[in-house]
């Protein structure tokens, strides 16, 4: 995707190859691109029928995902893959059209919840739509200050696992520091009394 921050640089999702599809929800009635590797989630766009999809190379193509204020990119390993790609896009987009047309004459007198709103975009009143963006963008900030706390207080553990590390090891030196004094002590109070046995010896002898 798109460096939120700069906008002018590409962040990768993924460091290999991954599965990309297009699938219907039956419980929205949308269509999404989703990808997933292992248990994240890296991309899941609803296809929606002012959705435009780029294609800026013979094996790249990308999309403007307006709800979550990201834009995507997708790399093939061969021009005819991006194309069936594209295919499904435009199969799909069609049927959301078709899908608003046919529930355009009901929506008029039928509530619909925000969820809903997101098949009927092409009709949403300006400043509607720009307070659904905000919100996304606002869930999606405060997401990532959820994660950015969980890995501050993952360094705190890391750097109080590593202070406690330290002080015993400082702790294990001055023991070990400790042991090898006492241990010179005795072999030093041993020779002393060595000697003093020889000195007595030779006392004896010169005596004798």
């Amino acid at each position: 995707q798109v460096d939120p921050d700069t906008r002018k640089s590409w962040i990768p999702l993924s460091i290999g190859a991954v599965n990309v599809q297009i699938f219907h929800d039956s419980v929205k009635n949308v269509y999404r691109i989703l990808s997933v590797d292992g248990s994240k989630v890296l991309i899941n766009t609803i296809v929606t029928a002012r959705m435009s999809f780029t294609k800026t190379s013979q094996k790249f193509c990308q999309w403007v995902d307006s709800r979550a204020n990201n834009v995507y990119g997708l790399g093939f390993a061969n021009e005819a893959d991006l194309t069936r790609f594209m295919d499904k896009f435009i199969e799909v987009k069609e049927a959301t059209k078709n899908a608003i047309r046919s529930s355009s004459v009901d929506a008029r007198q039928t509530y619909r919840s925000e969820s809903d709103w997101s098949i009927q975009s092409k009709r949403l009143d300006p400043s509607l739509q720009l307070k659904q963006e905000n919100t996304h963008l606002k869930f999606a900030l405060a997401q990532s200050s959820n994660n950015a706390k969980k890995c501050q207080e993952e360094l705190d553990i890391l750097r109080n696992n590593n202070a406690k590390l330290t002080t015993a090891l400082q702790e294990r030196t001055e023991k070990d520091g400790n042991k090898k004094e006492r241990e010179t002590e005795k072999f030093d109070l041993k020779q002393i009394k060595l000697y003093n046995h020889s000195g007595f010896y030779c006392f004896n002898n010169i005596w004798s």
